[in-house]
């Protein structure tokens, strides 16, 4: 029972991996572009000048987005999925951060300060 199930569950990842959708979470190796993508933009030298993650997601596409990508989509034709964003909530330097970031140029899009 324990292979079998096993088995089963290395079939679905594998069938998930193959089909990707828009709203998936992002991969393990998406959320280490992100800290990578952050960590060169937000230089840090000491404990004191360190960014913390506070939240890490993804951006979801907007409802326009994803529909006309479902309506194009079919079993024999697939579409290159929409854009990959994330978004961030981190502090540095005593302050906080809303970051957006486009996963494909591997670039910071937008970002708002809080200070305290």
């Amino acid at each position: 029972k324990l292979i079998l199930f096993f088995l089963l569950t290395f079939f679905w990842i594998s069938i998930e991996c193959i089909h990707p959708h828009p709203l998936d979470p992002l991969t393990r190796s998406e959320l280490n572009l992100v800290r990578t993508i952050i960590h060169k933009s937000y230089q840090t030298s000491t404990k004191l000048n360190s960014i913390t993650f506070q939240y890490v997601g993804l951006e979801e596409p907007d409802k326009a987005v994803i529909q006309s990508w479902l309506s194009s989509n079919t079993k024999t034709k697939t579409l290159p999925l929409p854009p990959r964003r994330a978004f961030v909530i981190a502090r540095f330097q005593k302050h906080s951060l809303e970051i957006t970031l486009d996963l494909s140029s591997r670039s910071i899009v937008s970002t708002k300060l809080h200070k305290g």
